[in-house]
């Protein structure tokens, strides 16, 4: 699982933490924000792999709950001119569309633990959410304890 640990680099921006999974050996870290509307640009890595991808984010309130939560869309997946910029990471080439699905699994559950900005577990159930190709992803549908 994942957890938030201080990184042993400092990210682009001088951020001192991380979403790191030891066991499958992946990591997660903000590289920038996304100019002047509300989102990220990250690096998700694991191996030589560097995959950057920019994410919007919006504030939303569940219509049966009336709960607030900020939901998280993929706006790129491979490829981030902000990454690029500020990090010097280059587009990374998927070898297919199953590889392409793992990485995305992957990032949807490391921007979950990262929450609102590398927020620690646990949390409101569903507080984040993301969107990925019409599916809503929450902590707790990774297994992670969650309140509420």
């Amino acid at each position: 699982m994942f957890t938030i640990e201080d990184s042993p680099v400092r990210g682009a921006l001088g951020d001192r933490l991380y979403v790191v999974d030891h066991e499958r050996g992946v990591w997660l870290q903000r590289v920038s924000g996304v100019g002047r509307r509300p989102g990220d640009a990250f690096q998700l890595v694991r191996e030589e792999n560097v995959i950057p991808f920019n994410m919007s984010e919006e504030e939303e309130t569940d219509p049966n709950s009336g709960q607030r939560y900020v939901l998280r869309r993929f706006e790129t997946f491979g490829i981030s001119g902000i990454a690029k910029r500020y990090a010097g990471i280059e587009p990374f080439v998927f070898s297919d569309d199953t590889e392409k699905r793992e990485f995305l699994k992957l990032a949807v559950e490391a921007v979950l633990v990262y929450g609102f900005h590398y927020t620690t577990t646990p949390r409101l159930e569903g507080d984040v959410r993301i969107d990925a190709d019409g599916q809503i992803f929450t902590l707790g549908g990774f297994g992670y304890a969650t309140e509420g």
